[in-house]
């Protein structure tokens, strides 16, 4: 930052009056010459000796110390000489006002150079310590102050906390802290305005809770904030704090003037700041958030499966970018293994315990135990799991034994399959709560006896809840009349065409649950 030579601060308002009398000596002779008398400086108050008079110098006609002295007594060189004095006033209360005013211009040149500094290199910082940093050091030397701090809000705490100071001990600047309406930094922030305590008025010696600002003789707080729209007001980030001006001076309205509008710049680039930390946290959110997305689908299954007559294939339709559902087939020595859940929520705690379902379901089918005694094994697994994230999980488990024809299964508090066999319509039902609801939770266990064409239609809530503009239910009714409309087609595709039944119902409205269809078909050997 460009910065002027001169101390800041001395050359500003109304200087000493320092009268230097060989300034005006050659006016002083001039004038002399052309009156011919006698005409000299001198100090004020010396003794007078015979033929001689003092007038004195003025300044705004303040008296300086410093007289002309005329040598003689006569008229005219008493008439002379309280003129010759009133000149010499005139032309240095005229310089002295000259001098004021070039300093007062010089220092205000200083302020606008200092505040296009501040925005320009402000605006160009993107971490939050380094913009507090930087401010409170300049605000201090612009200002001619031992000490500064810039306290920021917490936002969770709700307390002010130094962020960045000059001339506070470390140890004191670290244990700092206000809350609101305490101290002359908590008053500010809570009232909205700023503070000036010069000297002679109450200091509060424990203003930022430290005895040494008892010694203080002045003391600035400005706030943080940032000038909203009216329907959202002002937000408020914290203050900024000056205090003890060196040569004993004292805060001024262009102070104030100043200091707001360096902290108007900085409240603001601070919230850019924490803008942009937002939304790159988004981005990097919305990254996560894609690539378990992506793994989520990687743990469905790659394609329908065909094992000698039996066929199935599935489709999973998340509500957002992830979700709980889950539906899954693989073979375990002579049996096909199926099963579908639904984990309670839609963010990616659900798909992670998504995926330790599966894995778990995976790993202890190789057990090769009963369907109920898998169920219970699982919900013992996964229930500590299940309790500290505060999930649950629905699910229907399905073992088939495709020599024999015979499906075995359990369901955890799942909606009902639906199993189709010619023209008979049936709902698979077993007695069985939901996973991580008692950690010795019981599940009954069902067989039936497949027979070539027989179909099971394994599906989620989110199916059957899916709504029109009427906020009327698919339920059941749409989930059999899409059923028997698609029947025709493979398993996979006709879990297709059942969720697309689904989505066409809603009206293209985003659906609010996941939805999941698994079809599964015992077909004729021949069939494709």
């Amino acid at each position: 930052m460009a910065r002027m030579a001169w101390a800041p601060g001395g050359m500003r308002g109304s200087l000493k009056a320092e009268f230097a009398p060989e300034d005006y000596r050659a006016v002083l002779s001039r004038l002399a010459r052309m009156t011919g008398t006698s005409l000299q400086f001198a100090e004020e108050g010396g003794e007078l000796v015979g033929g001689q008079v003092d007038f004195p110098i003025r300044q705004s006609n303040k008296r300086i110390g410093w007289v002309v002295r005329g040598h003689g007594v006569d008229q005219t060189t008493r008439q002379t000489a309280e003129a010759a004095a009133e000149v010499i006033s005139h032309l240095f209360t005229v310089d002295q006002d000259i001098t004021s005013l070039s300093g007062e211009l010089a220092y205000r040149y200083e302020e606008l150079n200092f505040l296009y500094e501040v925005v320009d290199r402000v605006g160009a910082m993107i971490d939050e310590d380094e913009i507090c940093r930087f401010v409170v050091e300049e605000a201090t030397w612009l200002l001619n102050c031992e000490r500064a701090s810039v306290m920021v809000v917490s936002e969770d705490s709700g307390e002010l906390t130094i962020r960045a100071s000059v001339g506070l001990p470390e140890e004191i600047a670290d244990k700092v802290v206000v809350r609101p309406g305490e101290r002359i930094s908590g008053k500010v922030f809570e009232t909205g305005r700023a503070m000036v305590v010069n000297e002679g008025e109450p200091m509060p010696g424990d203003s930022l809770r430290t005895d040494e600002l008892a010694e203080s003789n002045c003391f600035l707080s400005v706030l943080l904030k940032i000038s909203g729209e009216s329907s959202r007001g002002e937000t408020i980030l914290g203050v900024i704090n000056l205090t003890r001006k060196r040569g004993g001076g004292i805060f001024t309205a262009s102070d104030l003037k100043l200091v707001s509008a360096v902290a108007a710049t900085t409240a603001t680039q601070i919230h850019d700041c924490r803008l942009r930390k937002v939304e790159r946290e988004h981005q990097r959110l919305e990254q996560e958030v894609q690539l378990a997305a992506r793994i989520q689908l990687g743990l469905l299954p790659e394609g329908p499966l065909r094992v000698g007559p039996l066929m199935a294939g599935g489709r999973c339709l998340p509500a957002r970018h992830v979700g709980g559902d889950l539906f899954d087939y693989w073979v375990q020595d002579e049996h096909v293994c199926l099963i579908v859940a639904d984990v309670s929520g839609h963010d990616i705690g659900a798909a992670l315990m998504a995926a330790a379902l599966r894995s778990v379901v995976r790993s202890e089918a190789a057990h090769r135990s009963s369907v109920a005694g898998l169920m219970e094994r699982v919900n013992k697994v996964l229930f500590d799991d299940l309790i500290r994230s505060e999930l649950f999980i629905s699910a229907f488990y399905a073992e088939i034994d495709v020599g024999a024809r015979r499906m075995d299964f359990c369901r955890a508090g799942h909606p009902l399959p639906l199993l189709i066999q010619g023209d008979r319509r049936k709902w698979l039902d077993t007695e069985g709560m939901l996973l991580g609801l008692v950690e010795g939770g019981r599940y009954e266990q069902e067989s039936i006896q497949l027979e070539v064409g027989d179909t099971v239609v394994f599906y989620t809530d989110g199916l059957i809840e899916a709504m029109d503009g009427r906020n009327v239910l698919f339920g059941t009714g749409g989930l059999q009349e899409a059923t028997l409309q698609a029947f025709q087609s493979p398993p996979a595709q006709m879990a297709e065409s059942i969720v697309g039944a689904a989505i066409s119902y809603s009206g293209g409205h985003p659906v609010t649950d996941d939805i999941t269809v698994m079809v599964a078909r015992l077909a004729p050997e021949e069939s494709g």
